[in-house]
């Protein structure tokens, strides 16, 4: 279909504008032509590049899918709207899709032109991710990434006639082609919702995104915690797994919309055993926002805001299970440092594919250093978090940049009263002062034995605890 024929919809032109920008054959001399042709072939490599290697993770998209979604429900809807809700759909093999499929489905408002635009370009964007690229690494387990919104239908397609080009340059979709697609996605699609459609490129890929999904239910699911539109992901994975549900419960206000900085808020994890029977598991976590001013001669006075969830057990009889580590998000996990809390800022400035925060940041640094005094705060402000401080502290920190802001933790908390919950409850109540210069002493006593020789210890010697 030609998209500026007669009759063609207002979304097919924008489409087709987009189309033209690279492909349409202008009047231009021969040299100029070849110039035109040899930069749209560095950009084609780069766009490659950028799709296969930026990121660790073949399955990267999938947050960046999750992304996009929640920056799409930050449009106007109307009151009587759906709640916000994505869809995260795997699917099984078939003749038309040999390797199997992977959808996800959001009940936004649907597409503009802006954000056609924004999928078409590599640095500029509305919603898929800060420097335009995230949207790309669907082409880590896709050549045909279908986009359908609306009255928007068209893909991206590398394996056509475009070759490479593909990467930056959409096609319309026209009855036909729509109508060769699952039918639970054309059924998304025509109940109003915006559907990313990808027919998986290998052998292989269902299991590594099957896995994903997994992690996303697991060490992810506090990521509802921060994204502050969406308040429930399905996952539905037709190879394996029973369909689940993650909901959020409680406020998520910021610290500067309630004059409490502390609440109670919950993820609920709901799977489907058999036809009628739901397993429901909730998962408590106390919140803590705090806000930490920004002192610097290069920005104006501004304020960060820290968000600390901490793991709560479902009941007080529970033991110490919730020593787990949790990642740092910015709304969704960026990595594993080792503390036993989740922390999250919207400002931490990260590397660009996300695997990290940049070290020499100002705002990363001024989180970091505002950290130990939040913790302090919410032990204070919460019996429940002081009382674990110590496990939710994490385990010892490796990295340099966060292993300063754990020793300051354990430095502010000598007047915060808190205890292990694997101490016996014959055994007096210490404070985590105390606690740490028993530790501390017991150390030296090991390092001066060490010191001593096999004589003082053994046979063998005795070695104290290395880091």
């Amino acid at each position: 279909m030609e998209p500026e024929a007669a009759g063609a919809t207002e979304q097919n032109v924008v489409v087709g504008r987009q189309r033209n920008l690279l492909t349409e054959d202008l009047d231009l001399p021969e040299h100029v032509r070849e110039g035109v042709q040899q930069l749209s072939d560095s950009l084609c490599a780069a766009v490659e590049r950028l799709a296969t290697d930026l990121y660790e993770s073949e399955c990267h998209f999938l947050y960046e899918l999750v992304q996009n979604a929640e920056d799409a429900h930050a449009r106007a809807r109307p009151e009587d709207s759906e709640e916000p809700c994505l869809t995260l759909r795997l699917g099984a093999p078939c003749s038309s899709f040999l390797h199997g499929y992977f959808s996800s489905e959001s009940n936004e408002a649907g597409f503009t032109e802006g954000d056609v635009t924004a999928l078409c370009g590599i640095s500029v964007s509305s919603n898929m991710g800060r420097k335009g690229i995230g949207f790309k690494s669907v082409f880590a387990v896709s050549d045909r990434a279908h986009v359908l919104s609306k009255g928007f239908t068209f893909v991206f397609d590398v394996q056509g006639p475009l070759g490479k080009l593909g990467y930056v340059t959409p096609t319309w979709l026209d009855g036909a082609e729509l109508s060769t697609l699952p039918a639970q996605v054309r059924r998304s699609h025509s109940e109003g919702k915006t559907v990313f459609f990808l027919p998986l490129r290998r052998a292989g890929l269902a299991s590594a995104i099957s896995q994903e999904m997994n992690e996303l239910a697991s060490g992810g699911r506090a990521s509802l915690l921060f994204l502050r539109r969406l308040r429930c992901i399905e996952l539905l994975d037709q190879l394996a797994s029973a369909p689940r549900r993650l909901q959020r419960t409680g406020d998520t206000s910021t610290a500067s919309q309630t004059a409490d900085p502390l609440r109670s808020c919950s993820v609920i994890l709901e799977q489907q055993q058999e036809p009628g029977k739901v397993q429901r598991q909730e998962h408590r976590y106390m919140v803590y926002r705090h806000l930490a001013a920004v002192e610097s001669e290069a920005v104006q006075s501004m304020h960060v805001e820290l968000v600390l969830a901490f793991p709560m057990p479902s009941s007080e009889e529970e033991p110490e299970t919730f020593s787990r580590c949790e990642p740092l998000f910015r709304f969704l996990p960026i990595r594993m440092v080792g503390y036993g809390f989740a922390l999250h800022c919207d400002c931490f400035d990260l590397v660009a594919n996300r695997s990290d925060l940049r070290r020499g940041s100002l705002p990363n640094r001024v989180v970091r250093d505002s950290l130990p005094q939040a913790f302090v705060r919410a032990c204070q402000a919460s019996p429940h978090i002081s009382r674990r401080a110590l496990a939710l502290l994490g385990e010892p920190v490796a990295d340099p940049f966060w292993k300063v802001a754990r020793e300051c933790i354990l430095e502010q908390l000598s007047d915060v009263s808190c205890s292990s919950a694997r101490e016996e409850q014959d055994l007096p109540r210490l404070r985590l002062g105390q606690r740490t210069q028993l530790l501390n002493n017991v150390r030296s006593l090991l390092s001066e034995l060490q010191c001593e020789g096999p004589a003082a210890s053994g046979e063998h010697g005795l070695r104290g605890p290395t880091h």
